[in-house]
């Protein structure tokens, strides 16, 4: 028994050290302290590009209003505390170089840790189409199109 609870416990320990870590910090994404990406803010969208400056894709956030799974809960005696809607974000990723696009509603140090995960950039540090693509079987989401229709009453 102790045998099994020590080989679970290192195997633990073992998944937390392997793990990859994403920090951005200054407009500069690193991954396990190496650069990987930089950021570019400019009209509201955030343009990422390439070590070298290249232009590669452009992230847009929206958000929009769902009702609050809180407040809904009739069994939540202290519903009422909770507001009505919640905000939620997704991003939706555009490619420059190609014509591709997705939604994905994951953060952006996951979505970074993805494109490093899969390869998106070659040993030229140039966009692969194909990985480009696999990346979005994998993470897309049609969040748009998923997205509640509010209607607020005033009585």
């Amino acid at each position: 028994m102790k045998a099994k609870i020590l080989t679970i416990i290192i195997l633990f320990v073992c998944g937390i050290a392997s793990a990859q870590k994403v920090k951005i910090k200054k407009g500069t994404v690193y991954i396990d302290k190496q650069e990987y990406l930089t950021i570019d803010n400019e009209f509201g969208n955030e343009t990422i590009l390439t070590l070298d400056g290249a232009e590669i894709l452009i992230l847009k956030v929206y958000s929009f209003d769902k009702p609050n799974p809180a407040r809904n809960n009739t069994h939540n005696p202290n519903r009422y505390k909770y507001p009505a809607t919640v905000k939620e974000y997704y991003y939706v990723i555009s490619f420059l170089d190609f014509e591709l696009e997705y939604e994905t509603d994951l953060s952006k140090k996951k979505l970074f840790l993805a494109f490093y995960k899969y390869n998106l950039l070659d040993e030229l540090n140039r966009v692969n189409e194909d990985n480009a693509k696999r990346i979005g079987q994998k993470i897309s989401k049609n969040i748009s199109g998923e997205r509640p229709i509010i209607i607020y009453r005033t009585n």
